[in-house]
């Protein structure tokens, strides 16, 4: 919705004006997790080898502009996770706006993972694989994880 709304304000718009203004001031005093169902794939994932994992992160462009809020994310390696519901995922409109934030997130240098229902059901088999996802991050962007593994040398990405 924010996304849109951006993309359609122009100058002297109250509608819009008025909405992004909102979305600006939940986002400067946090926010609730949306679901339930992001609870659970946060649990999933509670792991020292992915570090940092934040709810309702919000990726920007050089700019500074929003351009993805993702369910869960690890900043450090620029990767976004998202808790893929078919409630709100599902249909050609739902794909097309996913498809549009992807590309916008990844030209900032964020990947976004989608995690289904079935990835819950064997909760240590997606941790290891989003561990593997971090590790591989690190290892491509040249950083050392806190959990103290030695990766090739370089800075940490920036957001």
């Amino acid at each position: 919705l924010q996304l849109e709304a951006v993309r359609l304000h122009r100058a002297g718009q109250r509608g819009t004006k008025l909405l992004l203004a909102e979305v600006h001031r939940r986002e400067g005093g946090g926010r609730v997790r949306d679901s339930w169902f992001e609870k659970l794939v946060e649990e999933c994932l509670r792991s020292p080898l992915i570090p940092g994992l934040e709810r309702q992160y919000v990726v920007r462009d050089s700019s500074g502009r929003i351009v993805a809020r993702c369910d869960l994310a690890v900043p450090l390696v620029r990767l976004g996770l998202e808790a893929h519901s078919r409630e709100f995922h599902t249909g050609p409109l739902f794909e097309g706006a996913d498809a549009r934030r992807d590309w916008k997130a990844a030209q900032a240098g964020w990947e976004i993972s989608y995690l289904g229902w079935r990835d819950t059901e064997a909760p240590s088999v997606v941790r290891r694989e989003i561990e593997a996802i971090v590790q591989q991050r690190a290892l491509d962007f040249g950083i050392t994880l806190p959990t103290g593994e030695v990766t090739r040398q370089g800075g940490a990405p920036t957001t």
